[in-house]
């Protein structure tokens, strides 16, 4: 023993302070770090043992009043992992196998007290092991009971099965999401039970599935889109995580845990569905407003327009017959004929807002140019457009989205960047179109500017690109600019 242990504690059962004494010495002489209380009698030693705290007994076999055997017996009834040792001047052989059949661990003679430090050490040792065995069982069993009670009360079903896929256990979760009974379930394949269709219902062999791939190999999976059969033939949708037990490097069970996600999924595909309905509604609402914007600005022109010139030409007809000696109604024609130029301008500027001329009769690369034009006239803001060498014959309603875009961008920009150059960039690429728009203003925070504010203008962009299948970008940084870029595709028709 080092001296960094804690001393033994040693009861002595001997009834003559004599031998105490030479016990004492001996143990001292051996270099047994110890301390010992001695008892005599039965009250005694029954007060020490319910006292506690000793780690082994000392019994002398020949006592008058309290012998060997009645120690043992009391250790047997009150402390039967405590070891005894007997010391005796001499016994019997058969007494001796009586003695250890009875509980004790050793017997020394009196002739040969040599022997019982290494037998006390020994004896200590053992009774250390065991009492450390039974703290770790202990342990072991409170772990086992509470993983034992968490498997049957998890809110997850828990299927194990060993690396053949053979089911080995399920949770009483499991058997409700299943409709399979435990003891009907065990030993059949997980695969051929439950897992044995796809998301669109077809059946598929466990070697095609990925929960048995991924876990052979040694890999966890994990999916939240597995269609689960009942016992029934009823289908769910299915969230797992399939975790393969691995020991040696060999996989010996696999442990997944899933849950009935039915409710979710139904959730997601109603809101997908919403989501396509409402940009279905919004394509139609931006074909009317397209229609509608195209009939009135042809209405303008047209009718309107032409109402006008008939004005323009009366009021110039009168003009020329007026004399210097009709001053008055030369100046108040002159002031008709301006006014009639300047609602002409204003009905050509409103018209080409609400559908610019040029881009159904030249197209959009000639309609861009115009906007950009039209923004640096009112603005002063500077543009440069680059405009791919491809041929941008697309249908009306691809190029009417790209303008309508495009005019949004350029509107945000005037209204919030406090740019001073706009730089937009047009080109097919592969079978896409790209627009990208970019400035170099005061830039914004993405993040900070959808809690803040309600940006329908960037929000109906957004939805216009997505409902076309397209990809929508937006980058920013506070004093770095703004570029937006977007891709469309074109269809077989657009081309």
């Amino acid at each position: 023993m080092s001296e960094h242990e804690k001393p033994l504690s040693i009861l002595l059962v001997e009834d003559s302070a004599n031998d105490e004494a030479l016990l004492v010495s001996i143990l001292e002489r051996e270099g047994l770090r110890f301390t010992h209380n001695r008892v005599f009698n039965a009250e005694g030693f029954m007060a020490q043992l319910e006292r506690g705290g000793w780690d082994l007994v000392i019994s002398d076999y020949n006592l008058p009043a309290f012998s060997a055997e009645d120690v043992l017996e009391i250790l047997s009834a009150h402390a039967d992992d405590m070891p005894c040792i007997i010391i005796s001047g001499f016994i019997g052989e058969e007494t001796a196998v009586a003695l250890m059949k009875a509980g004790a661990c050793d017997f020394v003679p009196k002739s040969n007290l040599s022997r019982l430090v290494p037998a006390i050490r020994r004896e200590a040792a053992e009774a250390a092991m065991r009492r450390e065995k039974r703290s770790i069982q202990k342990s072991l069993d409170h772990k086992e009971m509470l993983l034992s009670s968490i498997i049957l009360t998890l809110g997850e079903g828990l299927v194990v099965t060993d690396e053949y896929g053979e089911v080995l256990f399920i949770n009483p979760e499991a058997e409700r999401l299943l409709g399979w009974r435990q003891d009907e379930v065990i030993g059949r394949n997980l695969h051929d039970t439950i897992h044995l269709q796809q998301v669109d219902g077809s059946s598929y062999p466990q070697q095609e599935c990925l929960i048995d791939q991924f876990t052979r190999q040694g890999a966890s999976y994990r999916s939240d889109n597995e269609i689960f059969v009942r016992k029934d033939g009823s289908r769910f949708d299915a969230a797992c995580i399939a975790t393969p037990v691995v020991e040696e490097g060999r996989v010996v069970s696999i442990i997944t845990a899933f849950q009935d996600v039915s409710l979710r999924k139904q959730a997601e595909r109603e809101l997908l569905e919403s989501r396509q309905q409402y940009r279905a509604l919004s394509n139609f609402l931006q074909t009317v407003r397209e229609e509608e914007r195209t009939r009135i600005a042809r209405e303008l022109h047209d009718e309107l327009g032409q109402a006008l010139t008939a004005l323009k030409m009366d009021a110039s007809w009168i003009m020329h017959r007026l004399t210097e000696q009709q001053p008055e109604l030369v100046v108040k024609t002159d002031k008709m004929l301006s006014l009639i130029d300047s609602t002409v301008d204003s009905m050509r500027r409103i018209a080409a807002n609400l559908r610019p001329g040029l881009l159904d009769d030249l197209g959009l690369a000639a309609a861009a140019e115009w906007l950009l034009d039209e923004c640096r006239e009112r603005t002063g803001i500077r543009y440069v457009l680059n405009i791919g060498e491809e041929d941008f014959a697309l249908d009306a309603s691809l190029s009417t989205t790209i303008f309508r875009i495009l005019q949004e961008a350029v509107t945000n920009v005037t209204r919030h960047a406090k740019a001073k150059a706009i730089e937009v960039e047009l080109r097919g690429e592969g079978d896409e179109m790209v627009l990208v728009v970019s400035d170099d203003g005061i830039g914004f925070d993405p993040q900070i500017l959808s809690i803040q504010r309600k940006s329908f203008g960037l929000l109906g962009m957004r939805e216009r690109v997505k409902s076309l299948g397209g990809q929508f970008e937006l980058s920013s940084r506070p004093g770095h600019g703004t570029q937006l870029r977007i891709h469309l595709p074109i269809t077989a028709d657009q081309a």
